[in-house]
């Protein structure tokens, strides 16, 4: 206190001027960054949460598609009489009564790949060996190790990790 009072009046009204007008100053900038720094950070939350709900509901939406669209495909009346045939020729692809149903089923798999925009369609047999496909190069490829296939083959919607495909060779 003594040296305040040693201090000439200039020096005086600068140590006042400071004390009642910088020092609040600062004090009130750094109260409203770090309030606004934790309002920043909440919306950021807030809007993140709101877009993964969204994009949640478009997977959900999506995925629900693909399950409807295979449950059509799979019964369908081709696919349903195909698969009924290479039953009878006790899973002979290359029997000329399965072989009658490969051109109905090739215009299947363009119709599914050109409506659905789907870049490959393949059928396997009750032992998970791919019997048909748009790919003709994975024709008899044995998917029967494959968690989907499995899943499938029990009658149940199943959805695999992504991977990636040495038979398709691709993700």
């Amino acid at each position: 206190m003594n040296l305040f009072r040693k201090a000439n009046l200039k020096v005086k009204l600068v140590m006042l001027f400071m004390a009642i007008g910088i020092i609040p100053l600062v004090a009130v900038s750094v109260i409203s960054f770090l309030n606004a720094s934790d309002n920043l950070e909440g919306q950021v939350q807030r809007t993140n949460q709101l877009y993964t709900r969204v994009v949640e509901d478009q997977l959900e939406g999506f995925f629900e598609e693909i399950m409807h669209n295979a449950v059509v495909v799979s019964a369908s009346r081709d696919v349903y009489q195909s698969l009924n045939i290479l039953e009878e020729v006790d899973l002979d692809t290359a029997n000329a009564r399965f072989q009658e149903r490969v051109s109905i089923l090739d215009d299947l798999t363009r119709t599914i790949m050109a409506e659905l925009g789907y870049s490959l369609v393949f059928v396997t047999d009750r032992n998970g060996r791919i019997v048909h496909s748009s790919d003709d190069s994975i024709v008899g490829a044995d998917l029967s190790s494959r968690d989907y296939v499995q899943g499938s083959l029990g009658g149940e919607n199943t959805w695999s990790e992504v991977f990636y495909s040495d038979v398709a060779d691709e993700l």
